[in-house]
């Protein structure tokens, strides 16, 4: 059964609607797993949707897909309104698998890279961190 990841990620009214940061996230985990299908898809603002992303990948052949939340926090988005995006998607794709993964929260991998942005922050102003 062929699996798909699709990221989901909030969308902004700023940048462009196909924004190349995410499409270097997806760039990025294309080249970790360069067998595993990768799309991406915007809750709001954006373009692609997430409803787009998960159609896209059931058009290549998915029948399971993957939706990661590209959120840091379990907010209303991840609690409550890309679930409900995907009620609908599953209605619309009976026949595909569609799970939702967990959010990035408070992993130890986040602190790390806070460290490293607070060291080029401080680095700039020359001081030692």
């Amino acid at each position: 059964m062929k699996t798909a990841v699709v990221i989901a990620f909030h969308g902004s009214r700023r940048t462009p609607p196909d924004g190349p940061e995410i499409e270097l996230v997806a760039r990025q985990v294309r080249s970790l797993y360069p067998d595993l299908p990768v799309y991406y898809g915007a809750l709001q603002f954006s373009a692609p949707s997430i409803a787009d992303a998960v159609a896209s990948a059931v058009t290549a052949g998915a029948r399971r897909v993957a939706v990661v939340p590209l959120f840091l926090f379990s907010g209303e988005h991840v609690q409550v309104d890309i679930p409900a995006e995907l009620d609908r998607l599953r209605e619309r794709f009976p026949g595909v698998e569609i799970t939702f993964g967990r959010h990035i929260g408070a992993d130890p991998r986040l602190a790390q890279i806070l460290v490293d942005r607070a060291k080029e922050v401080a680095a700039g102003l020359g001081v030692c961190v």
